[in-house]
Formats: C-alpha cells, structure tokens, sequence
C-alpha cells in the first residue's frame, strides 16, 4: 500500500460543484460569476454558502445588495461556465456574451439563468473575511426547478440534468450512481425488490420524458418546458407552485404541491 504525501493547502477538496452565481448591483447591472466553492451549510433554516475574492465584481455587488441566485449547471453549459469563470463582468455583460437568459426572481430583485435546471434565490444572513475570500452564507427563500425533470410524484431526477462538477483544472460529469441514501444498512431481502422498483419507475419516467420532448406544445427558454417554481411562501399551509415563462411574468397558482427532496468558491482562478 502507498503511503501519503504532504500537499499543497490550496488543493483540497474535490471534486466541487461548478455553479453560476447571478446577482445585480443596486443600479440595475447584472452579473453571472462562476464558482466552485459552494454548499449547502444548513438544513433548517435552508443555507447556501459561496466564498468570494473581493476582486471580483460579484463580490461588491452582493456586498450593496446582499441578495444572490446560485444556479446549478449542466454538461450542455460548460463553456458558458468557463467563461463566466475567466472573464470580468467589470469588461463586459457576460449575460449577453456567454448567451445566457437572465430571467427575473421570484423573491429577490436579482436575475435567475434561464438554461439553469435548478436556480436557488439566496438572502445574505452572514458575511466571513476569511482572508484571500469571504463567505457569504445565504438564506434559501426560493428554489426554481425546470419541471421536465418532475415525475408524477413530486420527486426531481437530479441525475437526468446531467449536472457537472469542478476537479483540478477540468470540468466532469458526475458519473453512475454507485448507491443510495441508507443502502449500506438495508435489509438484503428488499435489496431486489426496490432497485427493481427504482429501475421501472426511472424507464417509465424516462418513457414519458421522451414523450413530453416530441409534444409540439412547448414553451419556455429555448424550447424547453416552463420552469416550476417552488415557493416558501404558503396560503393555508399549502406550497404554493407558479410557473415562470420566457418573458419571466408569475403565472397562476396552482394548488398545493407534494413533499419533495432536491437537492459555486471561485472560479477557476477564484
């Protein structure tokens, strides 16, 4: 067996996530930041943290506004994700230029990414200087999901967004699933018998997912279906869901929505 080396402090953790962070000064300016040093730090309230240089335009803009909206990313936004990493917006609208949708919140005067699967509208609770970053730690007042990704019962198919992540220089998909909350310590007995379940209830999604892909009904960014979005606000202790179009306008609400589970710092050079 070999044995371990000592390593460069700056090279820790991998692999991370590779978000977008969108958010807007208070004259109007909007920006798109990507990061890799970002997670999720609480459950209860629902926190997000992202770390920071104070160099970079995102930094000052979510200083003066303490708003912010991390949007996760997909294989199909590599290079926007790139690109967002190694230009300033100080030079540039980098909406425009790496072609994303700026798409307006639900909750805080702050564009979400139209192309995002998943945008998280975030309030700032905490700001750390840490030292070369700081942390800001966000309170999660709005999650958006594209619901192309929403089967019948209200579960969200993280694994058919095809979401990547950031490992030493190098931009990565996720890979296959290797296992399951709580699999190490089911009983045996079941072991067949739910990923048979599992098996069916993926291909039948997938099935309809197809489907829906054919219908000549679409609507939404770039042909995709509308965004659902999935509202902390509540009329009679229901969820409420409102669905998001191209031009960002809330529709109707929409009744009372299932329990459901879903769930950057820097840029390549931070």
């Amino acid at each position: 067996m070999n044995g371990k080396v000592e390593w460069k402090p700056g090279n820790m953790l991998y692999p991370l996530p590779a978000v977008l962070v969108s958010s807007k000064s208070g004259d109007g300016r909007c920006d798109v930041c990507t990061v890799a040093w970002a997670g999720t730090v609480c459950t209860n309230p629902p926190m997000i943290g992202i770390s920071l240089r104070p160099s970079r335009q995102t930094y000052d803009f979510i200083s003066e506004t303490g708003v912010f909206v991390v949007n996760v990313t997909t294989e199909e936004m590599t290079h926007a994700v790139d690109y967002c990493g190694v230009r300033s917006g100080k030079n540039e609208n980098k909406f425009e230029t790496a072609h994303l949708t700026a798409v307006p919140a639900a909750h805080v005067d702050c564009p979400m990414i139209g192309e995002s699967p998943v945008s998280i509208e975030c309030v700032v609770k905490e700001k750390l200087a840490l030292g070369s970053h700081t942390l800001f730690i966000g309170e999660v007042v709005g999650v958006h999901v594209d619901e192309t990704y929403v089967d019948d019962t209200g579960a969200f198919h993280f694994s058919d967004v095809k979401p990547i992540v950031y490992c030493h220089g190098e931009y990565r998909g996720i890979g296959k699933a290797l296992g399951t909350f709580g699999y190490s310590v089911r009983k045996k007995k079941n072991k067949r018998e739910n990923s048979d379940k599992r098996r069916d209830k993926k291909e039948d999604f997938s099935k309809r997912k197809d489907n829906s892909k054919s219908s000549d009904n679409k609507t939404g960014f770039h042909g995709k279906e509308r965004k659902r979005v999935v509202d902390k606000s509540s009329v009679n202790g229901d969820n409420i869901i409102r669905r998001i179009g191209r031009t960002g306008r809330k529709g109707t609400e929409s009744g009372s929505l299932r329990n459901r589970r879903s769930g950057r710092g820097e840029a390549r050079r931070g």
